[in-house]
C-alpha cells in the first residue's frame, strides 16, 4: 500500500501555449476530414467514436525554449499526433522528430 494525495505547494514559472492555436489546428484539419496522427494513422474518432477527437493533441514542431522574444506560432508550426506519440515525441534526451518517429513506427 502507498499513502498519496498530499498537497505540495510549488512555485515555477512556466511559458504558456495559446489554445486558441491548438483549435485553429484542429479546424482546420477536419475540413478535409477526421483528426488523425501525424506519426502512427491512428483516427480516434474510428476507436473511441467523437469523444476520440480529445485523444489528438498537437505538438509544437519548435519548442518554446528555442523561440525568439515575440516569435509567433503559425499553424504549419504543429503537428496533430495522439497522445501516446506526444509521450514519445518528448520523452528522453534527444527526442525524434515527427517524421523520425513517423518512419520508426511505419518501419513496423
Amino acid at each position: 500500500e502507498y499513502a498519496e494525495g498530499r498537497y505540495v505547494y510549488r512555485i515555477h514559472r512556466a511559458r504558456e501555449r495559446n489554445p486558441e492555436v491548438t483549435k485553429r489546428k484542429k479546424r482546420q484539419a477536419k475540413k478535409t476530414g477526421p483528426l488523425t496522427c501525424e506519426v502512427c494513422g491512428l483516427v480516434p474518432e474510428k476507436v473511441y467514436g467523437e469523444d476520440g477527437e480529445r485523444a489528438i493533441e498537437c505538438h509544437h514542431l519548435l519548442p518554446l525554449s528555442k523561440y525568439e522574444r515575440g516569435q509567433k506560432t503559425r499553424l504549419d508550426d504543429l503537428a496533430l499526433v495522439c497522445a501516446t506519440c506526444h509521450r514519445v515525441l518528448h520523452a528522453g534526451k534527444h527526442p525524434p522528430t515527427v517524421s523520425e518517429l513517423h518512419a520508426r513506427v511505419s518501419a513496423n
